[in-house]
């Protein structure tokens, strides 16, 4: 009677090991597959993030690089404005000696800066002498401004001249940098006017050259910003993002010295996949644990009856 209890008890016990093992091997598969999912998410979006963020760097750079050229461009338009005016008012063209306009013409050329900064943006625009001083009388402001500049813009003026002394055919007719101004940093260019009008190279009173300047952490900024969708960009001078923010480092074009830090909040569609995956894969994963419980307990009860 006691052997017969026994083969009972052992009989009913093979069938719950056999069945529990092919449960528990199932639950298992299924909470593999939904890791080598969730970590093949995981891994997809790292590298989406990864590359959205060198396509970010890469657009930012791109916009910098964009307004070195513009900036060339535009002086050179300016420039050709101013040189034209000097070839064909008197009273510009009769009263300029040394360099220097005075007279009705200086109140004429006054209008082209102006121009430059209003029109165009610019924070600042002069009009220089191969020497580098003013050629325009200036209020005690401008004056200040130019004397505390001059030292970092008399560069520009030195390479046009060197390629004006050397009247090569490939030299660019404009010279244009990233360079810190002010203790901000700045796209800066100079232009020679009479380059522009094609007047004599060898009168030195017909040389003239515009320097103008613009701030990256104002306007430009905020239009950068706008164009490339860059949520929260903003300017520091060191590196000082928060955990969920990526900087852009600004380099002077001339010493590659660091101007600042572009700061922005990046787009990163992996992470945004991977947040909406992870509750999906978690309720999955209940889901299982669940399903493996609830036919474990039926499979009991079956058993013993």
């Amino acid at each position: 009677m006691l052997g017969q209890t026994q083969t009972k008890t052992t009989a009913h016990k093979r069938p719950w090991t056999t069945s529990g093992s092919i449960l528990l091997l199932i639950a298992i598969s299924g909470l593999a597959i939904l890791g080598l999912v969730f970590l093949a998410t995981i891994w997809a979006g790292a590298e989406s993030d990864a590359a959205a963020l060198d396509r970010q760097r890469q657009l930012v750079n791109d916009r910098l690089n964009d307004q070195v050229k513009r900036v060339s461009q535009e002086i050179q338009l300016i420039g050709a404005g101013y040189a034209s005016f000097l070839a064909a008012d008197p009273a510009a063209h009769g009263e300029k000696t040394l360099g220097r306009i005075r007279g009705d013409g200086a109140s004429s050329a006054r209008t082209f800066g102006k121009i430059a900064r209003t029109v165009f943006g610019y924070n600042a625009a002069f009009l220089v002498t191969p020497s580098g001083e003013l050629a325009l009388r200036a209020d005690t402001e401008t004056a200040r401004r130019f004397k505390w500049v001059r030292p970092l813009l008399q560069p520009l003026i030195r390479d046009l001249e060197i390629s004006h002394a050397q009247r090569s055919l490939d030299a660019e007719p404009s010279r244009v940098e990233l360079m810190r101004l002010e203790g901000r940093p700045s796209v800066a260019g100079a232009v020679s006017i009479s380059a522009a009008s094609r007047a004599d190279v060898h009168d030195e009173r017909a040389q003239l050259y515009l320097v103008v300047f613009r701030f990256l952490d104002g306007a430009t900024l905020d239009m950068i910003s706008r164009e490339q969708g860059l949520a929260g960009a903003r300017y520091a001078r060191t590196s000082d993002q928060e955990h969920n923010e990526v900087a852009f480092q600004i380099a002077a074009t001339g010493t590659g010295e660091p101007l600042g830090f572009i700061i922005w909040e990046p787009d990163l569609p992996g992470s945004r996949v991977i947040g909406r995956l992870v509750p999906v894969l978690s309720i999955a994963g209940l889901v299982i644990a669940a399903l493996f419980f609830a036919l474990v307990g039926r499979l009991r009860k079956s058993l013993r009856n």
